[in-house]
């Protein structure tokens, strides 16, 4: 076997490796929920050549993991040559490669020994054959792996074909830099088409030549209007349809979600919202976040000043979830894994400190931090946080937002649960 044929077949059993933790997930996570990020989990799939790792006990597998500090170095890169047989000439480099990978350097690290090695003696003239490496991945690199194979079946078996575009910033960059004509690209006035209100002319002369290329995008938008007014309307949602679709390029327009897409979201939502937020689950799960800073350092508030005002029930909160996301949470919560230790959900999160930072540092255009900032002015923080559900599987538009009251942890907490005390201003 050369050295092309080991590579790949490393890599081959590397990826095996990582899905046979995302498939179960449920007993890593019993036992490594509340990992810090500076820990390194270490488990060994190893199999003797001819057995399949997928026969392991996963149970044994994960009790027989052990957890250790990624610092200092040396100590791991020992731990790997004296106790799992991989040299420090491998070791060493390997692990300085993985923990500066942005990927894994903020995050608790999952390291899988993978590969095979010959039966106890067993007669055999070369030992090239047999490799052995170390895959990686996070916690959350697991839970997103699941929740977009669990996301993909899902929608497959309701029959609804998925258009994701995970990459869909540019979608929001729909105006023509200052005020350009649409026809001759000159400066011009504030005399826009009437019908979607997106494109500026010098005057009428301009805005009917340009009608021939503009009449198909403005009928889209108009469409696209009328289809988000009416979800926004089931929904109960937050903004018009206008106010979702003006900020979108025609591109975006045309990306939006097919009728039998948005009905599909539309009962995505509706379970979400009976069976996650009116049920107490969501607020009760991120109520214990409410004093925790999750943002990046160097964005918002310091620590001290998030708990301060998290105690004083004056932190304006904005969760982000997808879909797949909550779907792989509900399996393994109702599953069973919250009898055994905290079940993770994958989450954004952040609040109204956050904002001007995230559009300093290109997180969130200003389009989108008009709105959240217009929605945090609405927001109460002593009976609320604010919700947004989004699923990028089906298309990049699929989304709405809602407010959580707090006080739905009655359902789950009973006399557990206080509503903050509310004084008079």
């Amino acid at each position: 076997m050369d050295s092309g044929e080991r590579n790949a077949k490393s890599a081959e059993q590397q990826y095996e490796g990582v899905k046979w933790l995302a498939a179960n997930l449920e007993h890593v996570e019993a036992r490594f929920a509340d990992l810090q990020s500076h820990e390194v989990v270490i488990f060994d799939l190893r199999v003797v050549r001819g057995d399949d790792a997928w026969e392991k006990d996963a149970r044994a597998v994960v009790d027989a993991a052990t957890k250790h500090s990624r610092k200092p170095l040396h100590k791991l890169v020992r731990h790997f040559d004296k106790q799992l047989g991989f040299p420090q000439s491998y070791g060493a480099p390997t692990l300085k490669r993985i923990f500066a990978d942005p990927g894994c350097k903020h995050y608790a690290a999952l390291l899988v020994c993978v590969g095979d090695h010959p039966r106890k003696g067993h007669a055999t003239t070369s030992l090239a054959d047999f490799g052995q490496s170390i895959a990686t991945t996070t916690m959350e690199k697991i839970m997103r792996f699941r929740a977009n194979a669990l996301a993909a079946r899902d929608n497959q078996e309701a029959g609804v074909e998925a258009t994701p575009d995970p990459n869909f910033d540019h979608l929001t960059a729909h105006r023509r830099r200052g005020n350009k004509c649409g026809h001759c690209g000159k400066s011009c006035g504030n005399l826009c088409c009437a019908a979607c209100g997106q494109v500026r002319y010098c005057d009428r002369v301009c805005q009917k030549r340009h009608w021939k290329e503009h009449k198909g995008p403005c009928a889209r938008r108009l469409e696209a209007v009328a289809r988000m007014d009416e979800m926004s309307q089931r929904l109960g949602c937050l903004e018009t349809g206008h106010d979702t679709v003006k900020r979108l390029s025609d591109g975006a327009v045309e990306k939006m979600g097919t009728r039998e897409q948005q009905e599909e979201f539309l009962v995505k939502y509706q379970e979400f919202d009976e069976k996650f937020a009116r049920s107490g689950l969501l607020a009760d799960f991120v109520f214990d976040f409410k004093d925790v800073k999750m943002s990046g350092a160097g964005m918002g508030d310091d620590e001290a000043t998030v708990e301060a005002k998290g105690k004083a029930w004056e932190r304006k909160i904005r969760i982000h979830l997808d879909h797949s996301d909550y779907v792989d949470f509900k399996r393994r919560y109702f599953g069973g894994s919250r009898t055994k230790g905290r079940v993770n959900l994958k989450m954004i999160m952040f609040d109204e400190a956050d904002i001007p930072d995230m559009v300093t540092q290109g997180i969130m255009n200003k389009t989108a931090s008009k709105m959240h900032l217009d929605l945090f002015a609405k927001l109460d923080p002593r009976t609320h946080f604010l919700c947004t559900l989004t699923d990028r599987n089906l298309g990049p538009m699929m989304d709405a937002m809602m407010f959580v009251p707090w006080a739905s942890r009655v359902a789950l907490r009973g006399d557990a649960w206080r509503e903050p005390r509310i004084r008079d201003p």
